[in-house]
């Protein structure tokens, strides 16, 4: 049996798309919203075009505010009290036949902002930092800066600005992010005398202050302090100070002939650690050597104390082993312990360096030989015979192991120092490499996958044998014997005593770290947590994914696929339906938008874990504030928002649409920033208050479209599979479409594709198959359900 559901609007009735509409066609590259609400802006350019930067206020019948800023520019970072906007310009794109332009740029930034960067090109191109005050326009050009940071997310009184080069490829601007290396990595990397530039400007008096060159610098959460260090050739005279931005008032930590490396504060904390290298020459071979250093009590005077971290002269640091320069140091939670990686020290190689190709070992693990030359991977002659083994005893492909060659070559072992007894914790070893530390850094799960990885090659089952580590000792407990890798492991709770875990027996468990007491919390839940949409032949069944436990740990929100149910862990407590009407609706209660609470936007996320990575603490789902969920009609494919009120249950619809969303809100205030697409309708963006209601559209991204040909809508096809399995199929029309004439059809099968239909699809011709160019040409595409 067949039915067929219409969809409304149809898009384009003029001219089949060509290859000139392709190459002038517009996409945003960057957004950005104020924390107030009140002003977005956003970078936008055609595929091989120039960008410009448009501001507008998100009240109805703004001004927009356009700004050609070059091949690469934008880079938009809006101050965290909504006073400032900083964006980059770059040179335009060179005429057709001239140099490349690199990177298109434009991405990250935001409020939150990115310390990512690329690598330094051979010829940079200058670039200039523009800073605007948005309630008056006036605005004040630096030249020479390729990157620039506001010095607190929330009331920031100082621009950091770096000089040298051209605009990042990708973000360069926004908030206080995480730590900077000027050599143009972050956190760590590089080579001495690869300093730039950096210079303060502060936002009230108009004051400059050049800090001459610099290595790395990061701020603290309230950018109250930045702290910065001074990397010269040779090494004399490198330096840790950190400068008072208040007062202005400059202090050193400390002065050494070393490398400092992975410079960071801790999360809401006056902490600092650093790795410091010296170089030695063992028998004729350089290397450099690391050594951990934290700084605690940072005030006026400096630090009220400090420890260091040297493998020398210690018996329980393994011989032949050397701390690890990827891996940057972490304080613990707690501020009690200190984590890092180790690795073994490299072997000289007889030979090397005289200028002969060598066949030297893989990377530990790679299982084979790789054929090098003196300069190192990349210089052979085409002459050269290259060499790679295989052995079947290998637990990975050859091909894998080509794939995964940089990441065996940066591996380094996961340790960790307790300052109070002096102890090295070593975390990993060659029997268990794979370590994750959970919230608050109380535990860790470990897994080992080598038993079973030979056989995984044949039949495509992946398992594990999984431990939890204590952090404190280093000792480790087997949780669990040949686990299914699809299964996962754990969602911890927010105080990292627990974690929550789906069972062989298709229920949801609750985990005591500590104990290794458990609970089944599912069993008496009037509905299956197992994931019956799922068909892969699996032995043990799969979960549906939790949504997170909540903020006061007490209990975790479940879905059985429509429905959202909070789950206490104490067992003699009854599941709650939150959301009440998602199966009788046949409306499916996804993601959670943690609005509410003011924390980040999906519940549940870790911490920022002191910016070196690992570590934080899940946030949880606060339910004493409202709660925000994404809605997906399963027969209708509309979707919205609806809102669980606090101390209720029933889901209140504030936004149901045949369209798709991509929502964000403003941090301080109840403001709305939405994409909403369809097959026919472009993903523009709109601003509303919180009941989604008379949107004011804020972008025309391209207007062209009413130009082109474009399509005549959507249809939905409902069928019976011969297993009598109720399927859809989405039916994507021609432009000018008359239902009297016949058309050819481009049928593309594969699993379920119908919830696609809300999907804008962009023209390509490099992206097979491209439904919007079919129907652009007067076919019918249809994607049917399977």
């Amino acid at each position: 049996m067949q039915t067929v559901s219409r969809s409304a609007a149809a898009g384009g009735m003029g001219r089949p798309i060509t290859p000139t509409d392709i190459k002038n066609w517009n996409s945003v590259r960057q957004s950005a919203l104020s924390n107030d609400g009140k002003w977005f802006a956003y970078t936008i350019g055609a595929t091989e075009g120039d960008l410009t930067l448009v501001l507008r206020s998100t009240a109805p019948g703004a001004v927009e505010t356009r700004i050609p800023v070059g091949a690469t520019g934008g880079s938009i970072g809006i101050s965290g009290d909504s006073k400032w906007m900083g964006y980059l310009i770059t040179p335009n794109r060179p005429p057709v036949g001239g140099a490349g332009r690199g990177g298109r740029g434009g991405g990250g930034g935001g409020r939150a902002g990115s310390a990512a960067d690329t690598a330094a090109t051979p010829t940079p191109i200058p670039s200039r930092l523009v800073l605007m005050n948005l309630a008056s326009g006036e605005k004040k050009e630096f030249n020479g800066i390729r990157r620039f940071s506001f010095n607190s997310d929330d009331k920031p009184t100082w621009v950091v600005m770096q000089a040298g080069g051209g605009a990042p490829a990708g973000g360069g601007g926004g908030g206080r992010g995480g730590p900077i290396d000027l050599f143009g990595a972050t956190g760590g990397g590089g080579a001495a005398g690869g300093n730039s530039d950096l210079m303060l400007y502060n936002l009230a008096t108009g004051e400059r202050q050049n800090m001459g060159q610099l290595a790395q610098y990061d701020f603290n959460d309230s950018g109250e302090w930045l702290a910065y260090t001074m990397d010269n050739t040779e090494q004399f005279g490198n330096a840790l100070q950190i400068r008072n931005m208040n007062t202005g008032a400059i202090k050193s930590l400390e002065s050494e002939d070393v490398l400092y490396r992975h410079l960071s504060w801790t999360d809401s904390s006056r902490a600092l650690s650093v790795m410091k290298g010296r170089v030695t020459n063992v028998g004729g071979q350089r290397d450099t050597v690391f050594s951990v250093k934290v700084f605690r009590g940072i005030g006026p005077n400096g630090a009220a104390s400090s420890m260091t971290f040297t493998p020398e002269g210690r018996t329980d640091f393994p011989n032949n082993f050397k701390l690890a320069s990827e891996r940057a140091p972490r304080y613990s939670a707690d501020m009690s312990m200190v984590f890092f990686g180790m690795r073994e020290m490299p072997k000289r190689v007889a030979g090397a360096g005289r200028g002969s190709p060598l066949v030297t070992p893989g990377a530990p693990g790679m299982g084979g030989t790789i054929n090098q030359t003196a300069g190192g991977r990349g210089g052979a002659a085409d002459s050269t015979p290259s060499l790679i083994l295989w052995h079947p005893k290998d637990e990975r492909l050859q091909s894998q192991q080509i794939v995964q060659e940089a990441a065996d070559r940066a591996f380094n072992y996961q340790v960790g120092y307790r300052f109070a007894d002096n102890k090295f914790v070593r975390l990993t070893d060659d029997s268990l490499r794979n370590v994750s530390i959970i919230a608050s850094d109380k535990f860790a799960y470990a897994s080992d996958n080598k038993p079973y990885a030979q056989q995984a090659l044949s039949s495509g089952r992946n398992y594990s044998d999984v431990y939890v580590v204590d952090l404190k000792t280093g000792a480790r407990k087997l949780l669990w014997k040949k686990r299914p890798s699809t299964n996962g492991i754990g969602q911890a709770s927010p105080d990292g005593k627990k974690a929550l875990f789906f069972g062989s027996d298709g229920h949801y468990w609750v985990l005591d770290l500590a104990t290794f007491d458990s609970v089944n919390v599912s069993k008496k839940a009037p509905v299956s947590f197992v994931n019956t949409d799922d068909d892969h032949n699996n032995i043990w069944p799969l979960p549906i994914a939790s949504r997170g436990w909540t903020k006061d740990g007490s209990a975790v929100i479940l879905s059985d696929n429509w429905d959202l149910w909070k789950v206490p862990i104490a067992a003699t407590s009854p599941a709650v339906n939150l959301t009440v009407d998602g199966r009788k609706n046949q409306v499916r209660y996804r993601q959670l938008y943690n609005w509410g609470s003011g924390e980040s936007p999906v519940a549940g996320g870790g911490g920022r874990g002191g910016r070196g990575g690992g570590g934080g603490a899940a946030a949880g789902v606060d339910l004493s504030k409202p709660l925000y969920i994404g809605t997906y009609g399963e027969w209708t494919k509309k979707e919205g928002v609806s809102r669980v009120d606090p101390n209720t249950t029933g889901a209140k619809t504030i936004l149901f649409e045949d369209a798709r969303f991509g929502i964000q809100k403003a941090r301080d205030a109840d403001k709305f920033v939405f994409t909403k697409q369809t097959f026919v309708d472009y993903p523009n963006f709109y601003a509303s208050g919180g009941d989604f209601k008379d949107a004011t559209q804020l972008t025309d991204v391209n207007p062209q479209i009413k130009e082109l040909a474009w399509s005549s809508g959507t249809r939905l096809i409902n069928y019976t599979s011969d297993k009598g399995d109720k399927l859809q199929g989405a039916l994507y029309l021609p432009a000018n479409f008359d239902p009297k004439k016949k058309y050819p059809m481009l049928v593309t099968i594969y699993e379920k594709r119908s919830q696609n239909k809300n999907g804008f699809v962009n023209p390509s011709e490099t992206q097979t198959p491209n439904a919007r160019m079919y129907t652009s040409n007067g076919y019918i595409v249809f994607d049917p359900d399977i």
